[in-house]
């Protein structure tokens, strides 16, 4: 069976609905399915064509960006060229770009749409792009969610709950603890020594002016622990002139990119715990959450109404605190840091949850028995 994943950008670019793209199409090449990828990229001219892991990558240039959505021409061309080349055609919103272009043809093949998160920062365009947003939707066979809260939350899918099923998000097993892994972690304790860790995009949802704010508590009780970000985005300079105004300097350190999946795993293992402090709802899931959790770490999260408060099981998993509030994340902190025993138990209940609920295994086994129904509807009634 032939499927066209339709993203805005894939790997190398770090996000999550890039990750979870990567991990899903990787796993059905695992299963014998034909896997293509059609995004976005900033640093080409002319459609390219590539191969990574079996995935078939077809990268489109960009024109311009309007309210943080790609326009290509290329892109929108390539999508209504190869639509009815595949069994099933898998949509990645929001990209409202791919969803408006889908409404202008038919396709004989199967249209499913993961539905990651609502769009909430361009509340003037919201109107208009709700308009087609149903429209698009309308037109799908099937549309999934990555929680049971976004389902429950999400304004714009009420009047398709018929046709949602819920598959939560998953990530590949990892059980290194080879030697290369247990010589980065080395490294990085005695670089860092105890440091608590971010990951992700440096946008304003993130909350980690807060998180800032909340290091500037920590450095009174316990100077000698660091927070490590890592990431990058257009707050950059925001956060270090905010880290320069609170003197934070030896205590918060902006790390940027990390591009080594190798790397990126030594700094979950080496860190005490991960720092999610998001503030709305466009933090849908976490995969990040995921990826600390695998490596027995506890997580603390914010309150938010999203796929995040089902990923992270308040005193199971790690803390929950409300959200814009830099006292409860100082507070948090200071009891993960103060109680190792717990730290620890937790570590160990995340690592289990990842393992029950959140495998690539099961994410790829749950979406491969999704497009087959689909294609077989899609086949008996045309």
């Amino acid at each position: 069976m032939k499927i066209l994943q339709v993203s805005k950008f894939y790997h190398p670019f770090l996000g999550g609905i890039e990750t979870v793209v990567r991990y899903l199409s990787e796993g059905l090449i695992d299963e014998g399915f034909k896997v293509s990828v059609l995004c976005f990229s900033n640093t080409i001219k002319k459609i390219e064509i590539s191969s990574m892991n079996g995935v078939e990558l077809l990268r489109a240039p960009i024109l311009t960006n309007i309210s943080s959505q790609p326009l290509s021409w290329q892109y929108v061309r390539t999508l209504r060229n190869l639509a009815n080349q595949f069994d099933v055609v898998h949509f990645h919103s929001p990209n409202p770009l791919a969803e408006v272009a889908s409404l202008t043809w038919s396709t004989r093949s199967a249209r499913v749409v993961t539905y990651h998160a609502e769009v909430t920062r361009q509340k003037n365009l919201l109107p208009i792009y709700n308009w087609f947003l149903h429209h698009f939707l309308n037109q799908t066979d099937q549309i999934v969610v990555s929680s049971t809260v976004m389902l429950e939350q999400a304004s714009y899918l009420k009047k398709h709950k018929k046709k949602c099923q819920v598959i939560p998000f998953g990530i590949p097993n990892n059980h290194s603890t080879d030697l290369e892994l247990k010589n980065r972690v080395q490294k990085l304790h005695t670089r860092y020594g105890n440091f608590i860790l971010f990951v992700g995009r440096w946008v304003s949802y993130k909350g980690l002016s807060y998180l800032i704010e909340a290091m500037n508590h920590i450095k009174q009780h316990k100077p000698q622990v660091k927070l490590l970000l890592i990431g990058d985005g257009p707050i950059r300079s925001h956060l270090e002139a905010q880290i320069q105004t609170l003197q934070l300097q030896n205590q918060v350190h902006l790390i940027g990119r990390v591009e080594s999946t190798q790397e990126l795993q030594a700094y979950y293992h080496a860190c005490e715990f991960l720092v999610l402090p998001s503030i709305s709802k466009s933090e849908a899931f976490g995969m990040v959450l995921l990826e600390a959790m695998q490596a027995s770490k506890p997580v603390i999260t914010t309150k938010i109404q999203s796929g995040v408060i089902e990923v992270n099981q308040e005193g199971v998993t790690g803390l929950q605190v409300e959200t814009k509030n830099s006292s409860a994340l100082s507070l948090a902190i200071l009891e993960l840091l103060d109680q190792p025993e717990l730290q620890r138990k937790m570590g160990e209940n995340a690592k289990k949850r990842v393992e029950n609920h959140y495998s690539q295994t099961q994410m790829v086994k749950n979406y491969s028995n999704l497009y087959k129904l689909v294609n077989f509807s899609r086949k008996r009634n045309s």
